[in-house]
């Protein structure tokens, strides 16, 4: 007899993927009695596109979109696209997450280094520093974890931390500021020489253009993006 061990970590075999239905599977706090309306119009439209690499999902405030995140998170995992990652513009944000998702049923961590997180058996939930800056343990250097699905809460705000995050800031005068700006003016016209930095001119803002992840973020409300769909 042959043993197929590829199947031990087949965690998706035969688990439910409709957001709504894993709502009802869920060992889950007697206020969460049922998806409200809307909730279940989103998570309905979501699950029809679900393939689709980037899905924006507007709600209004107080929609209860931080439920929504979390179960098409989980719809992902079941699916067998992981890992999956819940990511606020915010700590205190953040917080409050981990508590809706406790109080939810659905597994979740702070720990990218958590075997559950690796293993597509929890969502990881983080500030939206964590996973872009220059030392990211998601996209720099040899070693990166991969991520299958990502929510990006708050998508405006993630937006102007990821701007922060690739932008050189520097007094008018200062050597790294002048070497930056030579630096580009040479690339774009070789024959230019660049004109001296004046006392007057106001500080400088330079965006590294080639590195700023842009397409991510087209939502006013939050992101769900699957890199590994099925």
């Amino acid at each position: 007899m042959v043993l197929d061990f590829g199947k031990l970590n087949d965690s998706s075999a035969s688990k439910q993927t409709d957001p709504r239905k894993i709502f009802t599977t869920l060992k889950r706090d007697p206020k969460f009695k049922r998806p409200l309306d809307e909730q279940a119009d989103v998570l309905d439209a979501w699950y029809a596109q679900r393939t689709a690499k980037n899905n924006t999902l507007k709600m209004n405030t107080g929609g209860g979109k931080t439920v929504v995140g979390l179960l098409c998170l989980q719809s992902s995992l079941n699916e067998g696209v992981r890992p999956a990652a819940y990511v606020c513009p915010d700590n205190f944000l953040a917080e409050q997450v981990l508590a809706e998702a406790h109080a939810l049923g659905i597994a979740v961590t702070e720990n990218e280094r958590d075997p559950e997180f690796r293993g597509g058996r929890a969502v990881l939930v983080i500030n939206i520093r964590k996973l872009i800056n220059g030392r990211s343990v998601f996209g720099v250097g040899e070693r990166k974890i991969p991520l299958g699905a990502v929510v990006i809460d708050d998508a405006h705000a993630c937006l102007s931390t990821a701007s922060d995050q690739f932008t050189l800031k520097s007094l008018a005068g200062n050597s790294l500021a002048i070497s930056v700006r030579d630096s580009q003016v040479s690339s774009l016209n070789p024959g230019l020489t660049p004109r001296p930095f004046s006392p007057k001119h106001p500080p400088m803002t330079t965006p590294l253009p080639s590195t700023t992840p842009t397409s991510w973020w087209r939502s006013t409300a939050f992101l769900v993006a699957r890199w590994r769909g099925v």
